[in-house]
């Protein structure tokens, strides 16, 4: 049958929630996985399209995969990644579980989806503190992120080559780390987004980390972007001759919620830029050469809220006039204001010293010399440092010059976590 625009997507007739959806397009098929909340079909749901053109999707197949002890109640928030007619499906547990994060893998064949595998998570890497996974599939290789303990993030990859298990968000400078979101370059480098927090939960950082081939090591350096960050989603170019990926969040300036983006190109980052329309919840797409990037945001300004898809402009060169600048939510950007109260760097420098468990970090920014915006010189962000002078030197603002009646502010902070 069509997939008439409007009607529920799950044909058995349950109460649904929590969706997640990812396209496997060699094959041809939309798969979306959703929480199914009404006997006898509780459990993790799978759906299966199969589209030949854009307006021509037809439902293929609905799976049910039954939770032990399922409790309607709890969000179980599960999350899928395809490829090749397969996929896998990872899920939270609710607290009385003895295991944080459930899978399983599923197939396609003779247009019926089944059960083909359980995940089986090592329990000294995936506990009950694991929560809010993020998965994505290729190289013929399975990646997920996922908090542990709201504290840190961690890294889980399995398939044609060795597994990998680390946690990324060591030397981040943040107390709490949340809600990770994973994309993959050329089809085997993670990039991964998170939310940092200093103290209370108070989202202070939008982070992005880069990893090597297959996620095999993981460089220091990160991007971080400061503000009240709500949410955050990222998607990259899969093509081997592409190196692009598009980050989007939400951003809390009250009483207003701002959508922006930044585009990672190379190893060096554009300047977040402000995204429309505004809303919360933006998720971004990037297709394999990053032809026609797009985001959908959730548009809760007015009422009844709704979802549209940006109008943003996002295959341009990187714009670099402008950093240091915030979005004010009409129509220009205008200097971040600093005062002696502050206690984040709007634009700059960080450092991290990591002794045991304790983290030193050490911030400077703002720079503002008269009416200008000073900027940090640019490197990469897989950069490895083996020197204190290497260090030292890529600290570096870029040159300027100051006179007895010039104005010249900047913003030093340090604290330890």
């Amino acid at each position: 049958m069509g997939c008439i625009t409007g009607q529920p997507i799950n044909p058995l007739g349950t109460t649904a929630k929590c969706p997640s959806i990812c396209q496997e397009t060699g094959q041809g098929y939309l798969f979306i996985t959703y929480q199914s909340n009404s006997f006898p079909f509780d459990g993790i749901a799978v759906a299966a399209f199969y589209f030949s053109i854009l307006d021509n999707v037809n439902i293929v197949d609905t799976y049910v995969e039954y939770v032990d002890n399922f409790d309607p109640s709890f969000n179980y928030k599960p999350v899928i990644a395809s490829a090749g007619g397969s996929g896998t499906v990872v899920y939270d547990m609710p607290p009385t579980s003895s295991s944080g994060l459930k899978g399983f893998v599923y197939r396609i064949e003779n247009n019926q989806i089944t059960h083909f595998s359980n995940v089986v998570f090592p329990s000294n890497f995936v506990d009950q503190n694991s929560s809010n996974p993020s998965i994505v599939s290729g190289c013929q290789r399975t990646y997920l992120v996922f908090e542990q303990a709201k504290t840190s993030i961690r890294f889980y990859a399995w398939g044609s080559v060795a597994t990998c298990s680390t946690t990324i968000s060591t030397g981040s400078g943040t107390t709490y780390n949340l809600s990770p979101t994973i994309s993959l370059l050329n089809c085997d480098y993670p990039v991964v987004s998170w939310i940092g927090a200093t103290s209370g939960y108070y989202p202070t950082k939008l982070i992005t980390k880069v990893g090597n081939q297959y996620g095999s090591t993981w460089p220091t350096s990160i991007n971080a972007v400061n503000g009240f960050i709500l949410s955050a989603s990222n998607s990259s170019s899969s093509a081997a001759s592409n190196t692009n990926t598009l980050i989007t969040w939400s951003q809390l300036s009250s009483p207003y919620t701002y959508s922006r983006w930044q585009k990672r190109v190379g190893t060096q980052y554009s300047t977040p830029s402000s995204l429309s329309p505004n809303g919360s919840w933006v998720q971004a797409s990037a297709d394999m050469y990053f032809t026609a990037p797009k985001a959908l945001v959730y548009n809760n300004q007015t009422s009844p809220s709704y979802f549209s898809i940006s109008s943003t402009n996002f295959v341009g060169n990187i714009n670099t006039t402008d950093a240091g600048t915030t979005w004010n939510g009409k129509s220009n950007v205008y200097l971040g204001k600093i005062t002696e109260e502050d206690t984040i760097i709007t634009f700059g420098r960080s450092g991290v010293a990591s002794i045991n468990d304790v983290e030193f970090v050490f911030e400077i920014g703002d720079i503002l010399v008269g009416d200008s915006v000073i900027r940090f010189i640019e490197i990469p962000d897989t950069l490895v440092y083996n020197s204190a002078n290497e260090l030292n030197q890529h600290t570096r603002t870029n040159n300027f010059t100051l006179t007895p009646n010039t104005n010249f502010y900047f913003s030093n902070i340090y604290r330890v976590v």
